[in-house]
């Protein structure tokens, strides 16, 4: 690729909207089809001023399509705005080849482009956020179209504004999802607040949702048991079969390369494969007794909590909230029903052990994950089998605001 580079060449991979390789010399040409789109792209950014949603929509409405046959998105312009192929340069690592093929924009007109997308921010530095600074990041559908809602935010004269919005609004504008972006201060405040105090006063929401876990397991014991009983009898009998071949195979009584034995020793392997998934589930499913955790360890599990959120850094912070908070629910302006994910200890080690335990951030615990898994017995093969529970509904108040509670505000 290094060498394709310095020589000019595409270093591989699809080619960019408006080019195509050529397949003898390895380098761009231009697609004369969709560079027309280009430079309209251009044209409409730095002559009409329109900015990168609005082109979007221009060339959805115009009936343009980008090269799958999706619909254009916002920040597909932006990198094509950005795309220095289109000076006639390859860019590779510390290579720039210059000249490297027909340009499709001028100089000029590229420059341009660049002091616009500096101006009003949407150049790549200034567009990308960082993850950690989104708490609800990958926890957040919306409400109205159940498209995952991401971190963006907005520079004004003497600050930046951060929001959820929801990404397909983002992508292709409000005609497609007009919910109203959330105040990600507000939310990510409120989504801290509650998970550093559910697991140290929601005790009865938890024994019942265990409960409710614990009867649907029961419930269904005798179904798994027999199923894994009849996997295991097919799984058997496949695994007789292979090596019936293999026993075949060495002492060279068939042709190995017969297209009608690979072909059946294929489907023999795949559904190998297949019963030993569905055996794993199932033993899975029969190990999963759901289990209430004593009240020491929910206490020493939100103290833990606690203290990563007061001492912790940002990714930290996100790290405790992805482990412990599954999905936000938006149920109305405002307001947000989070749901928690109950710890579960192995059966194998009993209760764990806290006696002693020292809470907080340690060095081999960069995330602050393994100081509160470290306690609860969470691991990650398990934690799509966790008991969930929905905490109750909380009201998402701006940064600031003071709460009327017993003896005053505060």
């Amino acid at each position: 690729m290094e060498r394709k580079a310095e020589a000019g060449g595409w270093k591989g991979g699809p080619p960019p909207p408006g080019y195509q390789v050529d397949p003898v010399t390895h380098r761009l040409v231009v697609n004369e089809v969709e560079a027309v789109i280009i430079r309209l792209i251009f044209d409409l950014y730095t002559k009409d001023r329109i900015g990168a949603r609005s082109i979007a929509n221009e060339l959805n409405e115009r009936g343009y399509r980008i090269r799958s046959g999706g619909l254009w998105a916002f920040k597909r312009i932006l990198t094509i705005l950005e795309n220095r192929v289109y000076l006639g340069e390859i860019h590779y690592r510390d290579i720039i080849s210059l000249d490297a093929h027909p340009e499709i924009i001028k100089p000029d007109q590229f420059a341009e482009a660049e002091r616009l997308m500096d101006a009003r921010g949407d150049s790549h530095s200034r567009r990308a956020a960082n993850g950690s600074d989104y708490m609800a990041t990958g926890r957040l559908p919306c409400p109205k179209c159940r498209t995952a809602m991401v971190g963006t935010r907005a520079t004004g004269k003497t600050k930046t504004y951060r929001y959820y919005t929801c990404n397909k609004r983002l992508k292709y504008g409000v005609s497609a999802c007009d919910l109203e972006r959330i105040n990600a201060d507000a939310l990510d405040q409120a989504v801290l607040d509650c998970v550093a105090s559910f697991y140290g006063n929601q005790h009865q929401l938890i024994r019942d949702a265990v409960n409710a876990a614990r009867k649907v397991y029961e419930s269904s014991h005798d179904k798994v048991t027999a199923e894994l009983k009849t996997v295991r009898s097919k799984l058997t009998a496949v695994t007789a079969k292979i090596d019936k071949y293999l026993d075949a195979f060495e002492a060279d009584t068939f042709d190995a390369d017969d297209d009608t034995v690979k072909e059946r020793m294929r489907g023999h392997r795949l559904a190998q494969k297949q019963l030993q998934a569905r055996e794993a589930e199932l033993l899975e499913d029969l190990e999963n007794d759901p289990t209430m955790p004593d009240a020491a360890t929910l206490k020493q599990v939100n103290h833990n909590i606690r203290t990563i959120i007061k001492a912790g850094n940002p990714n930290q912070r996100k790290a405790v909230v992805e482990t412990f908070l599954v999905k936000i629910k938006i149920t109305g302006p405002g307001r947000m029903v989070p749901v928690f994910r109950v710890p579960q200890t192995p059966a194998s080690t009993g209760a764990a052990n806290t006696e002693g335990a020292e809470p907080g951030i340690s060095d081999s615990a960069p995330l602050g994950v393994r100081v509160c898994s470290s306690l609860v017995g969470l691991t990650h093969q398990h934690t799509n089998r966790s008991v969930l529970v929905e905490g109750p509904e909380i009201t998402i108040r701006p940064v600031g605001t003071r709460r009327l509670v017993a003896g005053g505000f505060r």
